[in-house]
């Protein structure tokens, strides 16, 4: 396809490269739960890294920051510090209460379906 004209992504490019060399890593010197756990982890580092990248802007304008001169890292600290402050809140809070781990477990699902949606409709053919 690059033949044909096609721009190769690099950051495409970095996420199959990095997947890989830590997926091959992990499970292949690794127990099954640990591999699993940094898998995991991975991802979400993955994950937070490409929202920071295509939405950096718009968090900067939901923290009203954006015309700061430390913008960036301010809205970078209030991004991560929001899901940090979260995963605290549901660690430490009361056993009895599941509504934190359902709002988890929905963002979890959200996520999957999500991706799916948007890497289905974001290919030409579609």
């Amino acid at each position: 396809m690059q033949k044909q004209g096609h721009i190769v992504s690099l950051q495409k490019v970095y996420l199959l490269v990095s997947t890989g060399a830590v997926s091959t890593y992990t499970w292949g010197f690794n127990a099954f739960g640990e591999a699993f756990f940094i898998m995991n982890f991975f991802h979400a580092l993955q994950y937070f890294g490409i929202v920071w990248a295509f939405e950096k802007k718009n968090i900067m304008k939901i923290f009203r920051v954006d015309q700061l001169a430390f913008d960036k890292p301010l809205a970078l600290g209030g991004f991560l510090g929001i899901v940090g402050m979260y995963g605290f809140w549901v660690e430490t809070a009361d056993t009895s209460i599941n509504a934190l781990w359902a709002i988890t477990l929905v963002v979890s699902i959200m996520h999957f379906w999500y991706d799916g949606f948007v890497w289905s409709v974001r290919r030409k053919q579609v």
